[in-house]
């Protein structure tokens, strides 16, 4: 999964925006040395414009990335015109799921998640290109080392709390650690699979519309205010609420991962060390 952190502050209205926009392809021809691996799929995507603007694209696999390496990829988005209207540089992403690329078989096609935080605002997407920086892994590195070396100390895994209206439908089937972003925010990435299917109309909206929200909390149950935005709560890329709505209301097993980012009004880094708990909530 990517993520472009520069999170900015949102009204509620913002919050309840949201459109999906086809783009096509500007270079099937990824920049940087992902191109020895993968090649962008030409076909018409769906560019999602909200609090967090994001595109899944699908790249055909020339040879599976090395388990040494991992890649962070950028999107410029540019307009009808072929103007660029966002473009980052590739190390301002960062991307957890490098066994998506890894994984992949020479010939197959896989789709990946990008998340733009400082979306393209009013302007009008048309195009994408995509480009990329390849890095040694640090975490290969440490896994290689001598098996009898001294063992650090593992931070315990995050308790996950679930709304009461979703306990008993709803699973925690992954969560990662909280991090730092790239641009310095908190993040935590969330996996939900779905063991009945919820009816959703006691927790909609008049509007018809409803998000999962979350808290990072202490041991004790205290939310860690250095990590709150000014809203007071951490918000995922569904901005729209659509795509949890849809995913409680589909069949048992389905899956999704969401991820869950906060504020950076405080300590950023210390705030993380107190996080134990993430504290999930039903709005709408």
């Amino acid at each position: 999964m990517l993520a472009f952190m520069a999170l900015s502050l949102f009204s509620c209205g913002e919050k309840k925006s949201g459109d999906s926009i086809e783009v096509s392809v500007d270079n099937t021809t990824i920049g940087g040395k992902l191109s020895s691996y993968f090649t962008l799929v030409d076909k018409t995507y769906k560019y999602k414009k909200g609090i967090v603007d994001e595109v899944n694209v699908e790249l055909k696999c020339i040879e599976p990335l090395p388990e040494n390496l991992k890649a962070y990829i950028a999107v410029e988005v540019l307009d009808e015109d072929g103007n660029v209207i966002s473009a980052r540089k590739a190390d301002a992403w960062s991307f957890s799921d490098y066994d998506v690329l890894r994984q992949a078989s020479s010939g197959q096609t896989v789709t990946i998640k990008i998340e733009n935080h400082e979306n393209v605002g009013d302007e009008t997407p048309a195009k994408i290109r995509l480009s990329s920086i390849i890095e040694e892994d640090d975490e290969s590195k440490s896994e290689s080392k001598d098996e009898s070396s001294e063992v650090e100390e593992v931070k315990p895994s995050l308790e996950v709390i679930l709304p009461s209206s979703l306990k008993g439908k709803v699973e925690i089937a992954f969560c990662g650690e909280v991090t730092e972003s790239s641009y310095g925010y908190p993040e935590v990435e969330i996996g939900f699979k779905l063991l009945e299917t919820v009816n959703t109309s006691s927790l909609v909206s008049s509007y018809g519309q409803m998000w999962i929200v979350g808290v990072g909390q202490d041991e004790n149950g205290r939310d860690v205010k250095e990590l709150l935005p000014n809203y007071g709560e951490w918000r995922s890329g569904d901005s729209d609420g659509k795509e949890f709505k849809e995913f409680l209301e589909s069949e048992p097993g389905e899956t999704i991962n969401l991820t869950f980012t906060g504020g950076k009004e405080g300590d950023v880094s210390e705030g993380i060390e107190k996080v134990a708990k993430f504290k999930l909530k039903i709005t709408n």
